[in-house]
């Protein structure tokens, strides 16, 4: 007999952990954004195949449409948001703008200490 799985922000977690090999094989990671303006934080974690992208606000700012220069254009989903303390399906594309030295931005809205994983999304 077949247990129903109890689905946690844990095992969430861990399968978004399992799920990109971005985080845990020999990859390129990098810092986007490096916090000494505001207290923005970005960390990218890219692998062949797999791209995650880590946003830590740090500071009590809340600021609609913030836009983030990214190395890779597309459309990402915001895998997790700490403010709903869950994960979303929400997707979010890039756009040309000019923004932290990159030629592309990835708009979303910045609520005080928020931390955000969004994952590159292939074949949309």
């Amino acid at each position: 007999m077949k247990r129903n799985k109890k689905i946690t922000l844990e095992s969430k977690i861990g399968d978004l952990y399992k799920n990109s090999k971005a985080l845990y094989t020999k990859n390129s990671s990098k810092l986007l954004l490096n916090g000494k303006k505001h207290n923005y934080f970005a960390y990218e974690f890219a692998s062949r195949n797999d791209y995650v992208l880590l946003f830590i606000n740090f500071g009590s700012e809340q600021e609609e449409k913030f836009d983030l220069g990214m190395e890779y254009y597309g459309y990402y989903k915001l895998a997790y948001d700490n403010t709903i303390n869950n994960f979303s399906e929400k997707l979010y594309d890039t756009r040309n703008k000019k923004v932290h030295n990159k030629t592309m931005a990835l708009q979303f809205d910045l609520e005080p200490n928020q931390a955000l994983v969004f994952k590159r999304m292939k074949g949309i």
